[in-house]
C-alpha cells in the first residue's frame, strides 16, 4: 500500500456576519434576528437554538444580503426528525436551498437560478435544479442537473450542505458532509444573487426540518477546496459513485469537470495496479525466457558454420546464467506478490474483527441502558406508591383530628350553656351581692375558660400545620 501523506487542516476564517445567520444559540426568539439582514416568511419558528419548519405549513427565511463576490462559499446545517414512515409523504416533504437572481420570486416556481432540494421523491437525497425563469422549474429527477443519494431520515446527526463557486477556478460545487456530490466547470453565475432556505411538510406528517446554521464566506474555504470523499449509493461510504448526467434530460446539463477519488479508492486502485504490473512483468519475463530457450535450442540444433565451439559454449553459459537470474527475479516477485496479498487479507480480517467488537459493544450498551431504565421505572413506581400511602395516612389522621376538634367545640358550647344556666339560677336563688357574684365569675373565667381557650388555640395551630404539610407533600 502506498504511503499517504496527511495534509494539516487549518481552521476556516470567520464567516461574513452581514451575510450569515446569527448564532442561534445566542438568541432567544425569531424577532432577535435583525430584519434588516433576514426576512422570515410563512410557518417558520424558533426553538432552543434552531429554526423549525413543521406540518403547520410552508416556511422560509431569506437573506437581504447578496452573493456579490467572484468567489463565495455557502454552508447550511440542517437535520430532519422524520422516520421511515414519512417516506409515504415523499412527494410533499422537502427542504430547499435557493440561489436565484434578485428578480425571482421568493416562493415561485419561475425562478432564475438554482434550487437544491433534499427529499425522498424518486430517490432519497439531494437533487440540483436549474431554471432560467421562462417556465416553471421541474422537480422530477430527470429534470435535475445532478443528484447524490443519502439516507437522511432517522438520523440523529445534522447534515452540512456546502455550495461553493469560483469564477477564477471555473467551478460550481456542492458537497454533503465534506463529500463531493456535484462539480462542474460549465456554469457561470453573475454577481448579486440572493439566497435563502425553505421547507414544506404535509399536515399529516410528523417530520420536522431543523435549521441549525447558515454561514457565508466571501472566499473559498479549505473544506470547499478539498474533498474528503465522494457520495456513494449507500450514503456516507466514501467510494466511487457520483452524480450521473441524465442523457434523457429535456435541456442541456452541466457535467462535473473534475472528479476526485477518495483515499480508500485511490489506495485500492493502486494496489490492483501494482498486482497487475507484477503479473505483467512475470508474463514478460516468462515470455523472454521462452524466447531465449527457443533461440538456444535453435542455436544448438543448427550451429553457424563459421562459429567457434568455444564461443558457442561461452554464449550458452551466458544464456544459462541469464535464465537463472530471470528465474530468481520471478521467484522474488512471486514472494512479494504473496506477501502483499497476505498483508491485505490480514488487514481485512482485522477490520472485520474490529467491526464485530464494536457491534457487540453497542449491543451490550443497549442492554445496559434497557436494564437501567427498567430499574429506574420500578424505583419511581415504588416511590410513588409510598408517597400515596403516606398522603392517605395523613388524610386519615387529619380526619380524626377534625372529629376531635368538633367534639371539643361541642363540649365547649355545652359547658358555656350550662354555665349560663347555673349563673342565672344562682342569681335568682341566692340574690347575692354584686361584688360576690363578680368575684365568683372571675374565678370561673380564670380556672376554666382561659385554659379551654388556650387548648383550642393550640389545636388550631396543629391543624393548620398538618394541612400545610399535606399540601406540601402533594406538591412533591
Amino acid at each position: 500500500m502506498p504511503n499517504v501523506r496527511s495534509i494539516p487542516k487549518s481552521h476556516p476564517p470567520p464567516p461574513n456576519p452581514q451575510k450569515s445567520l446569527p448564532n442561534l444559540l445566542d438568541i432567544s426568539s425569531l424577532s432577535s434576528i435583525p430584519k434588516s439582514l433576514w426576512t422570515p416568511q410563512g410557518a417558520i419558528y424558533f426553538d432552543t437554538g434552531r429554526l423549525l419548519i413543521d406540518n403547520t405549513g410552508s416556511g422560509s427565511i431569506w437573506s437581504q444580503s447578496r452573493l456579490d463576490k467572484p468567489e463565495w462559499t455557502l454552508e447550511v446545517v440542517f437535520r430532519s426528525t422524520g422516520t421511515h414512515e414519512d417516506i409515504a409523504f415523499a412527494d410533499e416533504n422537502q427542504f430547499g436551498i435557493w440561489i436565484v437572481s434578485v428578480d425571482s420570486k421568493d416562493d415561485g416556481e419561475r425562478y432564475d437560478g438554482f434550487r437544491i432540494l433534499v427529499n425522498n421523491h424518486e430517490k432519497p437525497g439531494l437533487k440540483i435544479f436549474n431554471n432560467d425563469g421562462t417556465a416553471n422549474g421541474g422537480r422530477e429527477l430527470k429534470d435535475s442537473i445532478g443528484e447524490c443519494r443519502f439516507q437522511y431520515l432517522s438520523s440523529q446527526v445534522p447534515y452540512t450542505i456546502r455550495i461553493s463557486y469560483s469564477e477564477k477556478r471555473k467551478w460550481f460545487k456542492v458537497q454533503v458532509n465534506n463529500n463531493l456530490c456535484f462539480k462542474t466547470d460549465q456554469i457561470h453565475i453573475p454577481n448579486a444573487m440572493k439566497y435563502g432556505i425553505s421547507g414544506d411538510v404535509n399536515s399529516k406528517s410528523n417530520e420536522k426540518f431543523e435549521v441549525l446554521g447558515i454561514k457565508v464566506w466571501d472566499e473559498l474555504i479549505v473544506d470547499a477546496i478539498d474533498d474528503h470523499g465522494l457520495i456513494g449509493a449507500d450514503g456516507d461510504v466514501r467510494i466511487t459513485e457520483v452524480i450521473q448526467q441524465h442523457a434523457h434530460a429535456s435541456k442541456p446539463t452541466a457535467s462535473p469537470g473534475i472528479v476526485r477519488e477518495s483515499l480508500m479508492e485511490r489506495a485500492r486502485r493502486q494496489r490492483e495496479q501494482e498486482q497487475q504490473n507484477l503479473l505483467q512483468k512475470q508474463q514478460e519475463l516468462y515470455q523472454q525466457q521462452q524466447d531465449r530457450q527457443q533461440r538456444l535450442q535453435n542455436i544448438q540444433s543448427q550451429p553457424p558454420p563459421n562459429l567457434d565451439t568455444t564461443q558457442l559454449e561461452s554464449k550458452i553459459q551466458s544464456l544459462e546464467q541469464l535464465i537463472t537470474a530471470l528465474s530468481s527475479t520471478i521467484s522474488t516477485q512471486e514472494k512479494l506478490l504473496k506477501a502483499t496479498t497476505e498483508s491485505f487479507l490480514s488487514t481485512q480480517n482485522d477490520q472485520s474483527k474490529q467491526i464485530s467488537n464494536i457491534a457487540n459493544s453497542l449491543k451490550t450498551l443497549e442492554e445496559t441502558f434497557t436494564k437501567q431504565s427498567s430499574q429506574l421505572l420500578s424505583a419511581i413506581t415504588a416511590l410513588n406508591e409510598k408517597v400515596i400511602g403516606e398522603v392517605r395516612q395523613q388524610h386519615y389522621v387529619m380526619g380524626q383530628l377534625t372529629q376531635k376538634v368538633d367534639l371539643l367545640m361541642n363540649n365547649h358550647q355545652e359547658i358555656a350553656q350550662q354555665y349560663n344556666r347555673n349563673q342565672k339560677e344562682e342569681r335568682e336563688r341566692m340574690r347575692a351581692p354584686m361584688v360576690v357574684q363578680k368575684g365568683w365569675m372571675d374565678t370561673l373565667t380564670k380556672w376554666l375558660l382561659i385554659p379551654l381557650v388556650v387548648v383550642m388555640l393550640c389545636l388550631l395551630v396543629v391543624v393548620y400545620r398538618l394541612r400545610h404539610d399535606i399540601k406540601h407533600s402533594k406538591l412533591l
